[in-house]
């Protein structure tokens, strides 16, 4: 993993830029790109997005060559300082719903000027990884943020994910936007990996490998309480 300022941002940009580029820029034996998934991360309490918008159009997609249109990821961080911004001392709730709307049509007008200007399709998700100016403080929409990831990543490579230090607890994966069952299309996407010819899971009733028989409940079981074990998850 390596982490670097957009570029013009940040101190010795024009260096972190280059090696930015590079990186970006690398591929394997096979012509395929090194680094499977690019995520820009940006500060949705920030009203200066244009010129966000302008360095993933100008500089970051041509970093990224060709092969581009799976590996971007739009990310809007911050997003409880939104709902408190939009609130203040009113908010007692996760995501209030004016700032949620407010939300969803930032990232689709980031959305559909890059369609448009640039051909490449993505879904901005916006998340905060902390919480402190939410009601609960609590994070938000972290289990939709690792979903996406999985889903983005290479199907051999998702595991991999899984594999890495994470926060764990009820508290830091209870809340999210509660439009997709996220925790369930985690363990979809683990289970397709390790059950080739198995889609979603295989559910039947909710349950992860009930189609595919003893075995496959078997493993589903095995699975969901090791996804529920690494990530502190008790209900």
């Amino acid at each position: 993993m390596f982490q670097a300022p957009l570029p013009g941002y940040g101190q010795n940009a024009d260096a972190a830029q280059i090696e930015l580029a590079a990186l970006l820029g690398e591929t394997d034996q096979s012509g395929e790109p090194l680094i499977d998934l690019v995520m820009v991360v940006l500060d949705a309490s920030n009203s200066n997005l244009d010129d966000a918008y302008l360095d993933i159009c100008h500089t970051v997609l041509p970093m990224m060559g060709e092969k581009l249109q799976q590996r971007l990821m739009v990310l809007f961080s911050k997003a409880d300082k939104v709902a408190s911004s939009i609130r203040g001392s009113r908010v007692d709730e996760m995501m209030p719903l004016d700032a949620e709307i407010w939300l969803d049509c930032t990232a689709a007008t980031l959305r559909y000027r890059l369609i448009h200007n640039t051909g490449v399709y993505t879904k901005p998700l916006a998340f905060s990884a902390l919480g402190h100016e939410s009601p609960t403080g609590r994070p938000y929409n972290l289990l939709k943020l690792l979903a996406r990831m999985m889903a983005a990543m290479p199907e051999e490579k998702r595991l991999l994910l899984l594999n890495q230090p994470l926060s764990q607890g009820d508290n830091v994966w209870r809340d999210h936007d509660d439009r997709l069952l996220y925790l369930q299309s985690v363990e979809n996407l683990c289970f397709d990996t390790l059950h080739i010819g198995a889609y979603d899971g295989d559910r039947f009733g909710g349950q992860l490998g009930a189609f595919l028989g003893r075995h496959g409940r078997a493993l589903g079981d095995i699975l969901s309480d090791q996804i529920r074990l690494q990530l502190g998850i008790t209900v």
